[in-house]
């Protein structure tokens, strides 16, 4: 937030309903977060599945790594976004992104295609089934694991659902 104001660049924060942190001095809104992002011009936010959908959206993404985390999807953007780590490099992203929102957008294409797969032709539910049955050595997958799968295919389905794309 102080990166945006120093910039004099309006923000609005969708609080997580599961975070309890204080915020009656920002710009909180309650409404939904993807609401938000088709308003807004840019999203910034730590890991989170909001990046994915805000890239489905064709919104561009700052991915504001200011604690380090380690989370492997979003370490390596290839140019779909930028990855500031501290307040400074979050203003140079915030200018830069807002400069130039169509090369992220473009290149967001490729991170999707890469860590949001699927088949057009195949429904999710074919995908998951044909994964659970194609592959023995996961045949004794512990229920969890295989309501994991199940469940990231139906996140996949709402994001290209959010991309007009039939599956």
């Amino acid at each position: 937030m102080t990166a945006c104001k120093e910039l004099k660049v309006d923000y609005t924060i969708s609080q997580h309903i599961a975070d309890q942190t204080d915020l009656n001095t920002y710009n909180v809104s309650n409404e939904h977060i993807n609401t938000l992002v088709s308003q807004g011009s840019v999203l910034i936010s730590r890991f989170s599945t909001s990046i994915l959908e805000a890239m489905a959206m064709r919104k561009p993404v700052i991915y504001y790594n200011n604690f380090n985390e380690k989370v492997d999807k979003f370490l390596s953007p290839n140019g779909s976004f930028e990855t500031p780590r501290n307040k400074e490099e979050l203003k140079d992203a915030i200018i830069k992104t807002l400069d130039t929102p169509q090369i992220y957008i473009e290149r967001s294409k490729y991170f999707l295609n890469k860590h949001v797969s699927f088949d057009p032709h195949k429904s999710s539910a074919q995908r998951a089934a044909e994964f659970i049955f194609t592959n023995r050595q996961h045949r004794d997958i512990p229920f969890k694991n295989k309501l994991k799968i199940v469940c990231d295919e139906f996140k996949r389905r709402y994001l290209y659902s959010l991309l007009n794309i039939s599956l």
